[in-house]
């Protein structure tokens, strides 16, 4: 077992397999026209001895894994079947070559002759030991390549990963030469060709016995059929018993394994009813530990063997519609192509079936590239030595396959309206068969990933003892693929001949709904993909070795592109309003108010959603679907059916009709409320990821929390910039990118599902608030004693999901007699007999938690108010200062905000790589800065930014009322606003990071969501109360003051004293912060691992 072969035995496994596919692809891909050309057959008969062989054949690759798994070994199974697929390849070389052996060559001028029973037995013949051959080989060659490699080291399990790349790269690039080079000479001479193949395949089989001294057998350990069903029957016999609460080492039949078993299984919790089976009763066992009857009690390895298989058969399941569209692309895209033109240049014109290559292609390309570069990267990006899991392949595949019958759909709709519309005879349309290239793109893709996910997935979570039968399940899914597919066509073409009005699958496609039924698989592929992720996410809690940063990657990826996304179309949406819509500033302002306090609303109902029913993930996925949609929507808006006509000096503006500002509001708001759910619910579920009870994971939280707003910030001004510029140029162009690029942060996201760590929720927590309360009420005439004794207070153990118990504190003692015992409170096993009569200390300190916080987030209204406010006044300022940048460029008034976002790029990472590490070292804390030491320095900056504000406008107004322009621009340069926004930008990353880190630390486990959705909740009463002070101020010093300090031309008014003020509020509001830390004590807890 040690000193595996690894690549010297590989080497000859796969020229053999090179060598062998060449052969036997090359004499079975092109047989059809050798059935009908050659040997006379009708189509229906030759379809039929295909179909019929090639099922038998899939069903030889099932019984010959077993053979091999049980009885020969693999090497054995391979050898036999080599030789019976170069036996069938001789045969159908005589059939050939030997008059005798078929008809006579059919020509125009004579009836066609019919080949006699024996020849055609004898080509059956021919034809079957070479189908019942390759299907032996096929689920044996890769589990025997993968014993050739040591799978328990890290090396051995790189190789093994390369290997399935470069397996499915030659087979497919065979493939390419099988449809081109060897059917070529197949149209020239069928003898000559079937003899050279022949010679190929004995030229194999050389090949893999040169290499027999080297290869490691793993010999077969009998038939494993007899351990399965001993496994059942003996948990249906012992169905009855109860598995013991605390499993005792001794209650499990577990006997050490055999020398041949490379690794032992433990017992794990799924399935835990087959646990039984290993439970050990009275007089099972002999003197000597071995069991008296199999079929009484089996071993832990047994039972969870059987497991294996059984938790593989939902992801086998999930690959049957996945590759639907592969096994039906030789079919419908060839009826597309013969009513699409298909020439290339003025003299060449492809065949219809020649568009099949370009998924070959694009296999052939793409697998090289993933292992040689994009491997590499994932691997890094993703802490995962094989870059994506075989789950993460199958994920992808299948999102390429909603990919490809969507792609399909859209070209097909496209065809047949230009068909229809050019109405030529023949019924082609005047359109290149090279639209066609995506959909086989996709195609490939889909193809190439499912296959080796499920491919892969097999032979690693197979039970060692059952490779090949795991195996043999991808030529399995094939079939059924075949069959369902199969199924689909003649259902639909049934239902909709008979009901549909339109039969969708007619002869004539343009007379038909093909696009119809390639949306319908796309439906039943996200379907399925739902199913997917559904089964390959576990929704159970990893205590230990959470994922950290390889989960984050794909929550950070998704946000990036996310945030550009929905940024993006919201953030340039006044203009769309104004300019597209032709809505007034008033009405215009109304909408985007009006939903956008809406999202912030949706915040804090997701937040309650996802830590109460649906869980963090699930409600994430929903809202992103719901942008998705609403982005959708107003992409369509953009349509000229959907909007009203555009606006000119010349003729009178047409506001929208009720249909299409409804059509808009409803896009507008899915977006909104989409965008509000996402926010409070993707930092508590990236913090879930890290292991916060150790060092290590708190520091990943905080370079989180660093990144995750350095993005924000940069993707800001990406759609401050780059989004803008190109919304100038077209809407529908840049809505449709968004909306892509919204499509592919879903699929990032969806990625990484098998990686994330699930906190499930855990019901309403509103009611256990409430019984807190209530039950302090109604004790509060209670005494708590000096002394508390051990059992004075309601204290159960928090159950296995908790990672961190609570202990009791001193704060807000009044609510501690919510968990005092009184009698009668409790049941005779110590539970409570009325939860709104006695709560648990855990309850109590979670209501707490939120109280203590709610200072803390008060302190940030305040402190955000310049941040809300730095699109208005700042831009007056600037409109009245010497804007130029050189001679020739003035830059626009808004330009100035960009500052604070660069500062918040440069400052961040800055903090991260260098200060952070510095500060560490000073204040002995790991973090550099705990979360409030952030948010007091954050209001220090912000009473910094409006004493900034406030003396650059002091000097500004002087110096343009001493200058006296007829346009009161003051020649003083718009770069004085800098500084300002500089520490704008402080002030704003400091307070965001500093409340968003508070919340997701000192929030209770089961109310991260609710926490977090404070942040969005600051942020919306400090525009709420900057909009109350802007009212108050303007009007008591219209009325009172004498000098309207908010008059519309700022050079008579005094902004400077308006900023004096904010400054004054800001420094009140930082001794609140100094007062509120230093009363405040950081949440305590245990590790629930160690109670």
């Amino acid at each position: 077992m040690e000193n595996k072969p690894g690549w010297r035995a590989i080497s000859y496994i796969l020229g053999n397999q090179i060598v062998e596919r060449i052969a036997t692809l090359g004499m079975m891909g092109n047989f059809m026209v050798f059935l009908l050309q050659f040997f006379n057959l009708g189509q229906v008969a030759a379809a039929n001895v295909l179909a019929t062989l090639g099922g038998a054949s899939n069903l030889t690759a099932v019984i010959a894994a077993c053979v091999a798994d049980a009885y020969l070994g693999k090497f054995k199974t391979i050898a036999i079947s080599s030789f019976g697929a170069l036996m069938g390849m001789v045969i159908l070389t005589l059939t050939a070559w030997v008059p005798q052996l078929h008809p006579p060559s059919c020509t125009s001028t004579e009836n066609c002759v019919p080949p006699t029973s024996f020849q055609l037995g004898f080509l059956i013949l021919g034809y079957g030991c070479l189908a019942l051959g390759t299907g032996g080989i096929g689920p044996c060659t890769i589990p025997f390549a993968i014993d050739q490699f040591d799978t328990t080291s890290s090396e051995g399990r790189k190789v093994m990963n390369r290997f399935f790349n470069w397996y499915f790269t030659s087979v497919t690039v065979i493939q390419l030469f099988s449809l081109t080079a060897v059917v070529y000479l197949q149209n020239r001479s069928w003898i000559l060709s079937f003899g050279m193949l022949s010679l190929l395949m004995s030229f194999s089989i050389i090949i893999f016995f040169v290499g027999a001294s080297i290869y490691v057998y793993i010999p077969p350990e009998g038939t494993i059929f007899s351990g399965i069903a001993q496994v059942f029957f003996a948990a249906y016999k012992k169905r009855r018993l109860k598995i013991p609460v605390i499993e005792d080492e001794g209650i499990y039949y577990d006997p050490p394994v055999d020398a041949k078993t490379l690794l032992k299984m433990p017992l794990t919790k799924q399935l835990s009813c087959l646990n039984k089976a290993a439970l050990i009763e009275d007089n099972e066992l002999n003197r000597g530990g071995t069991v008296k009857n199999p079929w009484r009690v089996c071993s832990i390895q047994q039972v969870e063997e059987v497991k294996c298989l059984i938790k593989m058969l939902p992801i086998w399941a999930s690959g049957i519609l996945c590759l639907v569209p592969v096994v039906q692309q030789g079919t419908f895209p060839v009826s597309q192509a013969l009513k699409m033109d298909r020439h290339l240049g003025a003299n060449l014109k492809l065949p219809p079936a020649t568009f099949n290559v370009v998924s070959l292609i694009t296999i052939i390309i793409f697998l090289p590239c993933f292992d040689l570069f994009l491997q590499p990267i994932l691997a890094k990006v993703t802490k995962n030595e094989e870059g994506l899991t075989s789950l993460q392949k199958i994920v992808i595949g299948d999102i390429c396959s909603v990919l490809t019958m969507l792609s399909a759909g859209l070209v097909e709709w496209r065809r047949r309206g230009v068909a229809i519309a050019h109405g030529a005879a023949d019924g082609v349309a005047p359109m290149s068969a090279m639209w066609l290239a995506p959909q086989f793109v996709f195609l490939g893709l889909c193809e190439i990933l499912t296959v080796v996910g499920h491919t892969q997935f097999y032979n690693t979570e197979s039970p060692e003892n059952m490779k090949s039968i795991g195996n043999s399940l991808q030529y399995l899914v094939m079939a059924f693929s075949i069959y369902v597919g199969t199924l689909m066509v003649n259902v639909v073409n049934q239902v909709t001949r008979k009901y549909g009005g339109i039969d969708w699958l007619n002869d004539d496609i343009n007379a038909g709904r093909l696009d119809y039924y390639y949306f319908l698989l796309a439906g039943f592929a996200t379907i399925n993909l739902v199913y997917i992720l559904r089964r390959s996410s576990s929704n159970s809690i990893a205590m230990e070795n959470k994922p950290g940063w390889r989960a984050i990657s794909y929550i950070l990826g998704n946000q990036i592109v996310l945030k550009i996304a929905t940024l993006g179309m919201i953030g340039n949406f006044m203009v769309y309003l104004l300019q597209f819509f032709n809505l007034g500033q008033v009405a215009a302002a109304n909408v985007l108010a009006t939903l956008l306090g809406t999202s912030n609303l949706t915040a804090v109902i997701g937040a309650c959603v996802a830590d109460a029913y649906l869980g963090k993930f699930k409600v994430i996925a929903i809202s992103s679907f719901g942008t998705l949609v609403g982005m959708v929507i107003l992409t369509l808006t953009a349509l000229p059916q959907l909007h009203p006509p555009s606006c000119t000096s010349t003729e009178h503006c047409v506001p929208p009709t009720s249909f299409q500002l409804g059509f808009l509001v409803l896009g507008y708001g899915l977006l909104a409320l989409g965008t509000g759910a996402i926010g409070p619910c993707t930092i508590s579920f990236a913090i879930d990821q890290f292991d916060t009870t150790c060092s290590e994971g708190r520091k990943g939280v905080n370079s989180f929390f660093i990144w995750y707003f350095t993005s924000l910030t940069t993707v800001m001004l990406i759609s401050l910039t780059v989004v803008v510029y190109l919304q100038n140029k077209s809407w529908i162009l840049s809505f449709g990118m968004l909306s892509f690029l919204m499509s592919f942060s879903i699929i990032i996201f969806f990625v990484g599902a098998s990686v994330y760590v699930y906190i499930p929720p855990k019901g309403s927590i509103f009611s256990s608030i409430a019984q807190v309360f209530v039950v302090a009420y109604k004790k509060r005439h209670l005494k708590i004693p000096i002394i508390e004794d051990e059992g004075l207070y309601y204290d159960p153990p928090v159950d296995a999901e908790t990672l961190l118990k609570m202990p009791l504190t001193k704060q807000l003692k009044c609510l501690n007699k919510a968990a005092l015992i009184k009698d009668n409170e409790l049941n005779v096993g110590g539970t409570v007999k009325n939860p709104w009569r006695v709560c648990s200390i855990q309850q109590v300190e979670e209501v707490k938690c939120l109280i203590k916080m709610l200072p803390i987030w008060a302190s940030g209204i305040l402190c955000l108010i310049p941040v809300v406010q730095q699109g208005t006044f700042p831009v007056s300022q600037a409109l009245k200062m010497d804007r130029h940048l050189g001679a020739n460029f003035k830059l626009p008034p808004a330009t100035f905000n960009v500052v604070s976002l660069i500062t918040i790029i440069i400052f961040l990472p800055c903090f991260d790589l260098f200060l952070q590490p510095i500060l560490a070292k000073v204040t002995k804390n790991e973090e550099g800065l705990t979360s409030l030491q952030k948010i007091v320095i954050g209001g220090v900056c912000s009473v910094l930014t409006m004493l900034c504000a406030g003396l650059v406008e002091w000097r500004r107004r002087g110096v343009a009322i001493a200058h006296g322009a007829a346009d009161g621009v003051a020649p003083m340069s718009a770069m004085w606003l800098a500084p300002q926004f500089v520490f704008l930008g402080l002030c704003e990353i400091l307070t965001v990071v500093g409340h968003t880190q508070f919340y997701n630390t000192e929030s209770p486990e089961n109310m991260k969501s609710i926490g977090n959705s404070l942040q969005c909740l600051v942020m919306a009463f400090s525009i709420y109360v900057g909009t109350l002070i802007v009212n108050v101020v303007n009007q008591v010093t219209q009325k009172c003051g004498g000098i309207d300090w908010l008059n519309d031309d700022i050079n008579i008014g005094r902004l400077d004293y308006y900023y004096f003020l904010l400054a004054g509020l800001a420094a009140i509001n930082l001794v609140y912060i100094f007062y509120c830390v230093k009363y405040y004590h950081y949440k305590v807890l245990i590790d629930n691992n160690t109670i």
